[in-house]
C-alpha cells in the first residue's frame, strides 16, 4: 500500500481531471474514519485502554484497501482504456494460474486427509478433510479459488476463449465446494447467476445453465459426504453452536453498542478489530459480556480466535450510525457503478470490478474479507477499475455535452 501511494503521488498527468468524479467516495470514507477516531477519543469507558494507538491502528487497517484503490485509480488515470484492459486480463490470467496450482495441492490434501504440505493437521468437517492447498490456512486457499473463479468468469464473458474459461469456472466452483465454506459457496452461486445475467449470447447462457443444473443434481439431491458436510455447517451456524457463539453475539451486541454510543459508536479499534484483541483486550467486550463466551477472551493464541470473525457488526459498533451509514453508502455507490458499467460497457475491467465487488459483498456478511491483507490487491484493483470506468464515462459525457449539467446528472 505504501509503495502504491508513493508512486501515485509522483503521477501528475491525467489524474487531476478524474479525481472530482470520486470526490464523494473519498468524503464518505473520510467521514467513516473521522467517526471512528472521534468516538475513540471521547469514549469515557475506555479508561486505561490505549485508545489513540488502537484507533490509529484500527483506522489504518480499515483504510488500507481504499488508500490502495484510490492510488491505483490515479495510476490508471494516465493510461488509455486498452492499457487498462490488458492489465486486468494479465492479472486474471496470473490469478487463474495461481488458483490452478493451489487446486492441485488441495487435491493432494483431500487425498491425504490428515496433514497439509506444511505438516499442519487438516480441519475435519463431517468426516471430510478441509484442504489448505499452498497456504497455511484454508481461508486463504478458498479466497484464492474464488478469485480464480471470478477471473475465469471475467475472461469467458469478455469473449476470450469462452469455452475454455467456462470449463475453468466449473473447475474453480468445484474447488470452492470442496472447502465446505458456506459463504464462499453462496457467493460462487451468486456469481454464476450474475454471469447468466451478463452473458450476451443465448448459447453462453444455456452452457452455464447446464453446469448449474448438473451441480445441483449431483450435490443437492444425492446423499454424499459433501452435501452432509454442507448441511452440518449450516446447522452449526443456524443453531448457534459453540464455534459460532461469539460471532452471533457480535452481531447482536453491535446494534446495542451503536445505540448506547450514538451517533459515533464505541470508537475505532475497540470492537471486532485487531487492536481490540491483540493490542489490549478491549473493555467493551467485558461491558457487553463477550468475554464470558467461548472463544471471546484473549488473543488469537490464548482463546480469542472468534473476535475478528465478523465485519459489518464491527463497522456499526465502532463507527456508530453515522459512520456505518457513510460506509454503507460508499459500497452501495460502488456496487451501482459496477453493475451499470458491466451492463453498458462489458469490457474486462468493468466485468471484473462488478463480479469481484459483488462476491466480496456477499462474503463480507460473515467474514472480514474487506480488511484481510490477502484481499487488498484484487479488491483495490476492482475498486479502482469501477471508479476509473465511472470517471471515463463522465469525462466522455462532459466532452460530448459541453459539460451541460442536465446531461451530467444522467
Amino acid at each position: 500500500v505504501t509503495l502504491v501511494l508513493c508512486v501515485s503521488v509522483l503521477v501528475k498527468r491525467g489524474s487531476s481531471a478524474s479525481l472530482p468524479s470520486i470526490s464523494g467516495s473519498i468524503i464518505l470514507i473520510a467521514a467513516f474514519a473521522f467517526a471512528g477516531f472521534a468516538s475513540a477519543v471521547f469514549n469515557s469507558d475506555l479508561a486505561g485502554y490505549p485508545r489513540y494507538q488502537a484507533a490509529l491502528i484500527g483506522i489504518f487497517l480499515d483504510l488500507k484497501v481504499y488508500l490502495a484503490a484510490f492510488s491505483i485509480f490515479v495510476l490508471l488515470g494516465r493510461m488509455d482504456p486498452s492499457q487498462i484492459e490488458r492489465i486486468v486480463i494479465y492479472f486474471c490470467k496470473l490469478s487463474i494460474c495461481i488458483a490452478l496450482l493451489n487446486l492441485a495441492f488441495c487435491l493432494r490434501d483431500v487425498l491425504d486427509g490428515a496433514r497439509d504440505i506444511h505438516g499442519r493437521p487438516l480441519m475435519l468437517r463431517a468426516g471430510l478433510a478441509i484442504p489448505n492447498g499452498l497456504y497455511p490456512l484454508k481461508v486463504q486457499s478458498v479466497y484464492a479459488t474464488v478469485l480464480g473463479l471470478v477471473c475465469a468468469a471475467t475472461l469467458s464473458l469478455r469473449g476470450i476463449r469462452t469455452g475454455r474459461y467456462v470449463l475453468l469456472s466449473f473447475v474453480f466452483f468445484v474447488g470452492v465446494v470442496i472447502h465446505l465454506s458456506v459463504k464462499e459457496i453462496a457467493a460462487s452461486l451468486a456469481l454464476i447467476g450474475l454471469c447468466l445475467f451478463l452473458a450476451s449470447r443465448t448459447f453462453a447462457k444455456l452452457y452455464a445453465l447446464v453446469w448449474v443444473v448438473l451441480i445441483f443434481l449431483a450435490v443437492g439431491f444425492t446423499d454424499n459426504p459433501i452435501t452432509n458436510a454442507f448441511e452440518d455447517r449450516v446447522q452449526v451456524f443456524l443453531l448457534n453452536d459453540t464455534t459460532e457463539t461469539v460471532r452471533s453475539a457480535l452481531y447482536d451486541r453491535s446494534a446495542q453498542i451503536a445505540i448506547d454510543y450514538f451517533p459515533f459508536g464505541s470508537g475505532a479499534g475497540t470492537f471486532g478489530s485487531m487492536p481490540s484483541r491483540d493490542l489490549q483486550y478491549s473493555p467493551i467486550y467485558h461491558k457487553y459480556g463477550i468475554s464470558q463466551l467461548y472463544g471471546g477472551y484473549g488473543t488469537l493464541e490464548s482463546g480469542g480466535e472468534f473476535l475478528m470473525g465478523v465485519f459489518w457488526p464491527k463497522v456499526l459498533a465502532e463507527a456508530g450510525m453515522i459512520g456505518f451509514s457513510c460506509y454503507l453508502l460508499f459500497w452501495c455507490r460502488i456496487l451501482f457503478w459496477a453493475a451499470r458499467g458491466a451492463i453498458r460497457a462489458p469490457d474486462a475491467p468493468s466485468i471484473f470490478g462488478f463480479l469481484f465487488v459483488a462476491v466480496v459483498m456477499i462474503i463480507s456478511l460473515a467474514t472480514p474479507i474487506i480488511t484481510r491483507a490477502d484481499a487488498v490487491l484484487p479488491l483495490s484493483l476492482a475498486l479502482a477499475c469501477v471508479m476509473q470506468r465511472r470517471a471515463s464515462r463522465r469525462s466522455a459525457v462532459r466532452r460530448l455535452s459541453g459539460a451541460h449539467p442536465a446531461v451530467l446528472r444522467r
